[in-house]
């Protein structure tokens, strides 16, 4: 198996940079730094003997992978005073020299790797200057107190510098502690380039066959999987879950965690640990023939979360997530567990031998079977197939079997085909045995614990590019004493603390300074005499490069224009509330170009016509990358207490502005004296929906969280509930002073009955959709009362209640969810829909009970259109919990009878 990465080029040096490193030069390359800096002594060479290769090639005959080195053990360290050197100019460097006579390539693996903030790793050969490097810290697990293991790529020939170099000779020294060396023997031959290893019936990925595979080939990957006595070749995939949240899952081979001797095996139970594996990607040839390669990159480790031997599969979580390679766009297959129909015809991309990728392609449809057996058996393990056009070798194992759409259906184990033998079957361990494991209760030994992490229950998943996504709920806060007018203490919430390389730069364009950095995410401002003040937080983390955090404002490359109104409402005693609410953006990638567009910012009509109420409100448009909004604050307004800004629940998804929440916004000052009389009629101010006709509002106080409890759906629909809390006593509503506008006074007959309520209004035409009042609930027994003050947003619509139109008598709102916003049980029921005219009566009547064996479907989505939950059962309550869910927004699907009704869920 060829595996030269790059064409070599014996001249002038060229850089292995697929692995994560900076790609600059060894700093002994610098011909003045070797001059007059380094000692010009020749440099020591550790011999290490080379194996028996007469011997391992007759091992090689029963190998459970194709293996390309073995390993000899070594102990080569950064602690030894002779290979350290002072340089001239104040740094320091270590150098040892290694050579394995004959071998066609040496690479390492390190027990113990350790590098400190600002040193720099190379590994090289002298003669032909090939080399990786710099590794630097940033990209390095664990500590100086806990330093993980490491391994390098392949360099070729028999000749190796291991370099160390620190611009300060007192900074710390490194841990580096090499444990072994492998000894390449095979496939590795450098005057060819190290392309055509595989058989010359391969179909190159980039060949024309390969048109129509070039997003899915970006998820298959070679892995140089390295053992205690040995290395070799074997492929893999990434796979997408359920969440689509891109992490680095990897499905390959069970075989391949076994060493050729069968005396060692990675398993996901006892030894999980493969850091040591490297990842090879987009190791291909840009044409059709193999003159030469693309520039492979490449990660370093993982860990095995799953493993079976029954379909031979294995899951790992990639230490080093291909994401962080610079200039790189990585796919996450989907995948099919249906086996009523998997279709007649799909391909395999693989790398076989280690050589560039290719692609296969079978017109039969696969038969169930047991492994390399013939007899078809629809309990069997494996899928058999037969390739119309090339076929796997050694290397190609682990590699991913699509179907006709593009979905994993398995991966190969094994098999008898071959360039002269392209008739022969192969063998690929089915996705939907490795799903359940074969019924193994073991989530280690399944596959659907980790790509269903919702337990969603789906069948079939599709593939997904990569979209550098936001960390989710990422959020900036503030507390500001006095508004704009002193200072303030912004935060970045949710910021990665633990993240080495994460950052934020905080900028102040409008002159205002920072007073001190309270920690790495939260610092205080200073405004001084600017009363229009501007925020930014500029956010790197290796989720996200660049996003824009501002008090003004955030990214937003969205591909429409959207309107966010904030409201900055003074109450009581002069004080001022502001909330600047952005639920969920959906942010993409930004090109230089759309940074640097400008966007609109336009006070506007977008506001409440109140009374003795100070208000502004902001609209904010444009499909432009970066959304501002800026809040201006005369200087005689300063508020008495902290205004808050949040920018909340950013993640991948959809714009959602969110503005129609019914929500209670606070208790009522100044509380009436109580009184026990139930007044039949009360006279009051609130909205219209806007709508000509009498039109009577429905509100669900069971949906709303009121704070007296909920009743029990028995209860719930009862005409005359007997439970003391709620609906013996009695509402009266008042509109809200200050929130809301007296438009035309209304009737307002509160009738309770469960906690369910009703307003009635007179024929009336107007534009607000929405409105405020004040509720109040009275006990029986009238030894207290409570006041709340309640926002109906668009009353009368599905998202809030229902309408009721008194002539006709008909509600469209047949269901209830509740409560809503959720941390955890949420109920759906069915709620007959009125049949007649009656004020403060629920009907229960028969054309409900008919729906008490009927069956019904709960479903619920992300912002992002992913199904995060799957439940089925019959009557017309429906009980599930949304405990494991993330906070945010979501959509319930409630389906019975042939209908489905859709309610918005909001996730505390």
């Amino acid at each position: 198996m060829k595996s030269i990465v790059i064409i070599l080029c014996f001249i002038v040096s060229f850089s292995v940079k697929g692995q994560i490193a900076t790609g600059e030069k060894p700093f002994s390359f610098n011909e003045t730094n070797t001059s007059s800096k380094v000692p010009p002594r020749p440099l020591k060479y550790i011999e290490v003997l080379p194996p028996n290769l007469d011997k391992v090639k007759e091992e090689d005959k029963t190998a459970s992978f194709y293996r390309i080195s073995v390993a000899v053990d070594v102990l080569i360290n950064s602690e030894k005073k002779k290979d350290w050197k002072n340089i001239s100019g104040g740094g320091k460097l270590w150098k040892v020299a290694i050579r394995s006579k004959g071998a066609l390539s040496i690479d390492f693996t390190f027990d113990k790797f350790w590098l400190p903030e600002g040193g720099k790793f190379f590994v090289y050969n002298p003669q032909t200057q090939q080399y990786i490097g710099a590794v630097t810290s940033e990209f390095l697990q664990g500590n100086k107190e806990n330093p993980k293991s490491f391994s390098t790529g392949l360099i070729y020939g028999d000749t190796v510098i291991l370099e160390y170099y620190h611009s300060d000779k007192n900074s710390p020294t490194p841990i580096i502690s090499v444990n072994r060396l492998y000894y390449g023997y095979r496939n590795v031959n450098i005057e060819k380039t190290g392309l055509g290893s595989a058989g010359n019936c391969q179909v190159n990925v980039n060949c024309k066959e390969g048109d129509d595979w070039q997003k899915e080939k970006k998820a298959v990957a070679r892995i140089l999987i390295k053992f205690p006595n040995a290395a070799g070749w074997c492929s893999g995939t990434l796979v997408n879950n359920t969440a689509k949240n891109q992490e680095p899952l990897f499905l390959t081979a069970n075989h391949c965690l076994q060493d050729t001797k069968r005396n060692f095996k990675y398993d996901a139970i006892d030894s999980p640990d493969v850091s040591t594996w490297i990842f090879y990607w987009d190791y291909e040839s840009p044409y059709c023939s193999n003159e030469y390669s693309t520039e492979a990159k490449s990660t370093v480790g993982a860990q095995i979360v799953a493993n079976n031997d029954s379909s031979d599969f294995a899951l790992l979580k990639l230490i080093q997530d291909p994401r962080d390679i610079p200039k790189r766009s990585s796919y996450y297959l989907g995948w099919d567990r249906i086996t009523t129909y998997i279709g007649n015809e799909g391909a395999c991309i693989h790398h076989p031998r280690g050589d560039v990728k290719k692609i296969s392609f079978y017109k039969t449809p696969p038969r169930s079977t047991y492994y390399l057996q013939d007899n078809i058996n629809n309990n069997g393990t494996h899928w058999e197939i037969i390739w119309d056009k090339g076929v796997t070798e050694g290397g190609s194992s682990g590699s991913p079997l699509l179907n006709k759409s593009k979905r994993i259906i398995g991966q190969l184990h094994g098999g008898y085909s071959s360039c002269t033998e392209k008739n022969s079957p192969d063998w690929y361990g089915r996705f939907d045995v490795s799903w359940t494991g074969n019924d193994n209760p073991d989530k280690r030994r399944r596959l659907k614990d980790w790509l269903d992490p919702y337990n969603t229950k789906q069948q079939t998943l599709d593939g997904i590019d990569y979209i550098p996504p936001v960390p989710y709920n990422l959020t900036i806060t503030n507390t500001m004493p006095w508004g704009f007018c002193k200072k303030a203490i912004f935060k970045v919430e949710n910021f990665p603390l633990d993240e080495k390389n994460a950052t934020i730069d905080w900028k102040f364009p409008r002159g205002s300074r920072m007073t001190k950095e309270i920690a790495k995410n939260e610092v205080e401002i200073d405004f001084g005499t600017n009363y229009r003040a501007e925020v930014h937080a500029i956010v790197n983390t290796k989720d996200y490069q660049n996003l824009n955090l501002e008090v003004i404002g955030m990214n937003n490359n969205y591909v429409r224009s959207d309107m966010l109104c904030m409201r900055l409402e003074k109450e009581k005693d002069n004080k001022y509330k502001m909330n600047f609410v952005l639920d969920t953006l959906f942010i993409k990638p930004l090109t230089p170009y759309q940074r640097q567009k400008i966007v609109n910012i336009t006070t506007n009509d977008c506001r409440l016509y109140q009374e003795n109420s100070n208000q502004e409100y902001l609209e904010i448009t444009g499909s432009n990358p970066s959304v501002r909004a800026t809040i201006t604050l005369a200087p005689d307004t300063c508020p008495d207490e902290p205004i808050t800004f949040y920018l909340n629940n950013i993640t991948n998804g959809y714009s959602f502005i969110h503005t129609e929440e019914s929500k209670k916004l606070g208790d009522k000052p100044d509380d009436k004296t109580d009184t026990c009389a139930t007044p039949e009629e009360i006279e009051g101010e609130v909205f219209s929906n806007g709508w000509q006709g009498a039109r009577r509002y429905y509100f669900d106080f069971y949906k709303y969280k009121h704070p007296y409890d909920y009743l029990d759906e028995e209860t719930k629909y009862k005409t005359s509930a007997p439970t003391s809390r709620v609906s013996t006593g009695y509402f009266e509503i008042v509109p809200a002073k200050g929130y809301i506008t007296a438009h035309q006074p209304m009737k307002i007959q509160a009738t309770p009955n469960g906690a369910e309520l009703f307003i009635d209004s007179p024929r009336y035409v107007g534009y607000q959709e929405w409105g405020k009042a004040w509720i109040r609930y009275v006990p029986e027994d009238c030894k207290a009362s409570k006041w709340e003050l309640w926002d109906f947003s668009k009353a009368g619509y599905a998202t809030n209640g229902y309408f009721i139109d008194r002539d006709k008598g008909y509600s469209p709102g047949t269901y209830s969810m509740y409560p809503n916003p959720a941390t955890n049980t949420v109920f759906f029921s069915v709620r007959q829909p009125q049949t007649e005219s009656r004020r403060g009566v629920s009907l229960f009547s028969a054309q409900k009970n008919a729906l008490q064996n009927e069956p019904y479907q709960i479903e619920v989505f992300n912002t992002a259109g992913v199904r995060v939950l799957h439940q089925e059962g019959k009557g017309t309550i429906a009980e599930f919990s949304v405990a494991h869910l993330p906070a945010g927004i979501y959509i319930v699907h409630f389906t019975q009878n042939g209908v489905t009704h859709k309610e918005k869920l909001i996730v505390e």
